[in-house]
């Protein structure tokens, strides 16, 4: 039998994928057998990325849009699915939320259970882009870009431009929680700081506009949970590279004396809000100590409290998705509805409603995630970013639940999907910064 020649066309229905050549042959041929469909899915996957620090209902018509792209496109590229679909954190993701589904058989609230699944729907994220994963520093401009959006929406609330206006206390919360937002600022910051250090002059300066906008937004949306994760993270993470990174100390030196003097500035200018803020957490903690857990700070610490009373009660099981509200009966609730109940943080709430086996999971989930962001080897400049995103998001997930909003669950599986090539020593490809 005649063999093929060596260098014969690839046939449009069987890319050579994840059979020989690395993943930078695997988008090649993804992108060679339907081209069409390739510059489609790059459009969609920019969207929705655009669209996830922006605003909820738009950011999820722009995630079925991309569902529908990768089904479509299905045929031609499935044999490009072989590098995800070996990957143990993927699996763990799907563990969490087949964990989380089968939890509902024993919730008190199978309705709330539901609703709750349905921000695990985000889980697909990394295979959704992985087709197109090659543009993984293009995707990330595209968040950036849509923080700017969200710091746009934050100034007109401010001004009360367009019927905007500041949310509770003053505090300016663009589209989505004051919360959420100032998290997507502070992951927001980390990747414009990667690029101040690593990138272009004309980078660099967009990039340092980019930073004040995030850090301004950071501030005035008024979350302490992001403030105290960007705290923690960015001067850590920035010491760490000095004394690592001998290349990048005269700009980590620059970006430190840039930041106190920012700091100065930002002082003068919200001293008084973040004073106020500060101190509002001070009474809130002597008050909880003294019974009164009528206040933000003393809600979370009831909360908690009742999460681990949950978990003592059931620890291998839990509540079930969606039960924690119906499972406390001596907490007052104030006007939030067992329906609406979660333990305002991550790690307490799986504690609760999924006992043992969902910690282990979520525990599997953290620590792979973790240890796969330190090893990679990505060459884009927002890659030393993206580890400092990852440590922001997972202090912040102390004081809320994440994984019960998917514009923020769907910035850990963001997270996941840049750092997906990187999941073996084997694999050290260069993502293109484009």
């Amino acid at each position: 039998m005649t063999q093929q020649p060596s260098d014969a066309p690839i046939p449009a229905s069987q890319p050579s994928a994840g059979i020989a050549g690395g993943m930078a042959e695997t988008w090649s041929d993804c992108r060679r057998c339907d081209p069409v469909g390739h510059y489609i899915h790059t459009a969609f996957a920019l969207c929705y990325v655009l669209l996830l620090p922006l605003a909820t209902a738009p950011k999820d018509i722009a995630w079925a849009a991309l569902v529908l792209t990768t089904i479509a496109r299905l045929p031609r590229i499935h044999r490009c699915f072989k590098t995800p679909s070996r990957d143990p954190l993927i699996w763990l993701l799907f563990a969490w939320a087949a964990w989380h589904s089968i939890s509902i058989l024993w919730s008190a609230d199978q309705a709330a259970g539901l609703d709750e699944l349905g921000a695990f729907r985000v889980v697909l994220t990394p295979l959704l882009l992985w087709p197109v994963l090659n543009h993984a520093a293009l995707f990330i401009g595209a968040f950036l870009v849509g923080v700017i959006g969200a710091n746009l929406v934050q100034l007109a609330q401010q001004f009360h431009w367009l019927g905007q206006k500041p949310g509770f206390q003053g505090r300016l919360e663009g589209w989505l929680h004051p919360v959420h937002t100032g998290a997507i600022c502070a992951a927001a910051l980390c990747w414009h700081l990667s690029a101040i250090l690593k990138g272009k002059r004309w980078l660099r300066w967009l990039s340092l506009i980019g930073a004040a906008a995030a850090v301004a937004g950071l501030i005035l949306s008024g979350s302490r949970g992001p403030w105290l994760a960007i705290a923690a993270t960015i001067p850590l993470g920035l010491l760490v590279i000095g004394f690592t990174t001998r290349r990048l100390r005269r700009a980590v030196l620059v970006i430190a004396l840039i930041g106190i003097v920012g700091a100065g500035v930002a002082w003068v200018a919200t001293g008084d809000f973040v004073t106020t803020r500060i101190q509002q957490a001070v009474d809130d903690v002597r008050n909880a100590i003294n019974g009164d857990y009528h206040s933000d700070v003393g809600e979370r610490l009831a909360r908690w409290g009742a999460a681990s009373k949950v978990f003592v009660d059931s620890p291998l099981r839990g509540a079930g998705a969606g039960g924690l509200g119906h499972a406390i009966d001596d907490l007052d609730l104030g006007d939030v509805s067992p329906q609406q109940y979660h333990a305002h943080s991550v790690y307490m709430h799986v504690l609760a409603c999924t006992g043992l086996p969902g910690v282990l999971i979520l525990a599997g989930v953290v620590v792979l995630s973790v240890r796969r962001v330190f090893r990679c080897r990505s060459g884009h400049v927002y890659a030393i970013g993206t580890i400092l995103v990852l440590i922001t998001w997972l202090i912040g997930a102390v004081f809320d639940a994440y994984h019960l909003n998917g514009n923020m669950f769907g910035l850990f599986t963001l997270i996941v999907a840049l750092t997906l090539p990187c999941r073996s020593d084997d694999d050290k490809p260069q993502l293109a910064s484009t």
